[in-house]
């Protein structure tokens, strides 16, 4: 039996009448701040580094099956006569720039590259690119494969 039950609290000495610990009433609270601060700081990541996870995220699309190789980008900023396409070696490189122009309240220009391995059985003079009405950049290479040219642009066609 406590010698002063009023003091029977937990988290008191009895002999000290001194808490044991400090009592923070705010620590569930901190806890839950501290977590969500976690959480935000991931996504803030997540969201400045776009391109981290372009394959994921629908800008691009690859497929490579025993028929085909198709690569499917969106690049609606982007005119036909802005883009090209071309095979070098065992590569396709596809190029994308607009000079300076009004966006918005201020002025933009954008450039890009992407280049891709072309696997085994892929014919680059079969190669075909189009562009949709809606910015979306397919290209399709069926496969047979023929080493004897090194370079070659592929013009895009608009549907």
């Amino acid at each position: 039996m406590a010698m002063m039950p009023w003091l029977d609290i937990p988290g008191y000495d009895e002999q000290m009448l001194m808490p044991m610990a400090s009592y923070n009433p705010w620590w569930n609270m901190e806890r839950m701040m501290r977590a969500m601060e976690n959480s935000m700081g991931y996504m803030t990541r997540r969201s400045q580094a776009p391109w981290l996870n372009a394959m994921d995220n629908g800008l691009s699309e690859l497929i490579n099956d025993k028929d085909k190789f198709l690569i499917r980008l969106d690049v609606n900023q982007f005119k036909p006569e802005e883009m090209s396409v071309k095979t070098t070696d065992n590569r396709i490189i596809i190029h994308g720039k607009h000079e300076e122009k009004k966006d918005g309240d201020g002025y933009v220009k954008r450039e890009f590259t992407r280049s891709y391995w072309l696997p085994k059985g892929v014919q680059p003079e079969n190669i075909k690119s189009e562009m949709s009405s809606n910015g979306q950049l397919t290209i399709l290479a069926p496969k047979k494969y023929s080493e004897n040219q090194k370079e070659r642009k592929i013009p895009i066609e608009q549907k």
